[in-house]
């Protein structure tokens, strides 16, 4: 499971994209489970079971420790500095200065991306994150810890009670969803 983020006070978009997919990773572990790959105006993360992207304004190969990125750009305040160095990536903004340590971007495991299959809307939204309070992270079998897509409804159960809700969107059925990618949607903003 990823690490548990905290209220975001900025309306900085590069910094409010860095953070939201900074989700999906963990503050100690392998370089793909700590580590944010930014390419080609796009930061990724992905810990093996959650893969989340977000478009930023950042042409530059670099993979930064999640971690120390985050908490260099929120000690900046709303204007920094970042430049990619052969040490990692050198932030500065006024007297502040950091220079967080970056992997082999090879070290890093990036989904492939597949073509959209439907728009995701608010009730598909809303299905999920009711259904996904039943899942549990640390269950012993698949069906607990997922949430079912099944075409134009969800499905989640304990094991003791069973929520069917309906998204009305037209996708796979199915399919199986960690519960992550429930919690990580769900701090998405409604559209």
């Amino acid at each position: 499971m990823g690490r548990k983020p905290s209220k975001l006070k900025t309306s900085n978009p590069f910094l409010e994209a860095i953070h939201f997919v900074g989700t999906a990773l963990k503050e100690a572990g392998q370089p793909f489970e700590t580590h944010i790959y930014l390419n080609n105006n796009w930061a990724i993360a992905n810990n093996g079971v959650l893969a989340i992207g977000c478009p930023i304004s950042w042409p530059s190969l670099a993979t930064p420790n999640y971690s120390m990125f985050n908490n260099a750009l929120l000690r900046c305040g709303v204007d920094w500095e970042l430049k990619r160095t052969d040490k990692g990536l050198d932030i500065s903004a006024g007297k502040f200065r950091a220079i967080v340590p970056c992997c082999d971007p090879i070290l890093i495991t990036l989904p492939t991306v597949d073509s959209p299959i439907a728009v995701i809307t608010n009730a598909f939204r809303d299905a999920l994150s009711t259904v996904a309070m039943l899942a549990n992270d640390n269950a012993q079998s698949v069906i607990e810890a997922s949430i079912l897509m099944n075409g134009q409804t969800i499905v989640g159960t304990d094991r003791t009670i069973i929520i069917e809700y309906f998204h009305g969107c037209d996708l796979p059925p199915g399919l199986a969803l960690p519960k992550a990618f429930a919690v990580a949607l769900s701090k998405i903003g409604k559209n």
